[in-house]
């Protein structure tokens, strides 16, 4: 049997191959005359929004060949990052403080009298980032601004903890600690942006160590352990939906994503149930029977519930999405 593998464009409207490829597979696979004018046909127009690869899959299956991602490798580990909080004072590695002009001189007790005297100065210049290098444990200053609502302020945080993280990277630091100085606490915000900044998808890099972010731990000082959980809930949550936006068409398709839907369940302790075509065709969904004509794989249909013991409301939280796959 041969193993073909699909290379898939990263913009994902269709399945492209090249002058080279095209003519490789016309030789390999000896195809009949209508193949070879598909075959040209979809490489002059790539611009049409075709399922070129439901085609040659088909034609693939008939020559009793076997295709592929272009990843051989089996998923490699993943290395998500971690929050944790930890009491006051008991920091380790890099310091990042999170401040304003008006908390500056608390930042004493770790800068010397130079820094300091640059510190206020850059600051007044409107200089947001400093980085201060040590032997032991280097120390970063992030200048917080306040905007005119609680919740602006929290997303100029997130941003500025995403825009921080190229200090991090440039020095290749692995583990940081926050360290809130502000009146208002906005550190979780902070590290949400640090986290979601470092999500990379590296399933079907040949190489994927080499192409590793550094950064995989995240210390909160003086932070609710409960607070830093649900974090790590929503982070974890936002990974996967992108993981799932990531795959290529050649893998994720509807009995698949209705697969993970229930890998997912069954990891995180809710409940479902997953309709396959006959019964959606029962129940007569005929707006879910009409999109899926436009592809080979059939409909599936999934219901997801948590019900805790202590549920605090008396009516149920319905949310309606869909994954619109081929």
């Amino acid at each position: 049997m041969i193993r073909v593998d699909i290379l898939l464009l990263r913009k994902r409207k269709i399945a492209s191959f090249s002058s080279s490829s095209i003519s490789t597979l016309i030789n390999l696979h000896q195809p009949s005359s209508t193949f070879k004018r598909r075959l040209s046909f979809f490489h002059q127009f790539p611009q049409k929004k075709t399922t070129f690869a439901a085609f040659y899959a088909q034609f693939f299956r008939k020559k009793n060949c076997v295709l592929s991602n272009h990843s051989t490798q089996s998923d490699p580990t993943v290395k998500r990052v971690q929050l944790t909080a930890i009491p006051n004072g008991a920091s380790s590695g890099t310091l990042i403080f999170l401040t304003d002009k008006a908390s500056l001189d608390q930042l004493s007790t770790v800068l010397s009298t130079a820094e300091m005297a640059f510190l206020r100065q850059a600051a007044e210049q409107d200089t947001h980032t400093f980085f201060f290098p040590r032997s032991d444990a280097s120390v970063l200053v992030r200048l917080l601004k306040k905007e005119h609502t609680s919740a602006a302020t929290a997303e100029s945080a997130r941003i500025a903890g995403n825009a921080i993280l190229r200090e991090l990277r440039q020095y290749k630091i692995s583990s940081v600690t926050l360290r809130n100085t502000c009146e208002d606490d906005y550190s979780l915000a902070f590290a949400e942006g640090l986290a979601l900044g470092s999500y990379q998808f590296l399933k079907y890099f040949t190489q994927p160590a080499k192409k590793e972010k550094v950064l995989n731990d995240i210390q909160i000082e003086s932070a609710l352990e409960a607070n830093v959980a649900e974090l790590n809930a929503l982070l974890e949550a936002v990974f996967l939906a992108r993981d799932l936006v990531n795959e290529p068409y050649s893998f994720l398709d509807a009995p698949r994503l209705a697969e993970m839907a229930a890998e997912t369940a069954q990891k995180f302790g809710f409940d479902i149930e997953i309709l396959g075509k006959e019964k959606i065709e029962a129940l007569k969904m005929g707006g879910i029977l009409a999109v899926s004509k436009g592809s080979v794989a059939p409909p599936q249909f999934c219901i997801l519930e948590y019900k805790p013991e202590t549920a605090k409301n008396a009516q149920p939280v319905v949310l309606i999405g869909k994954g619109v796959v081929y």
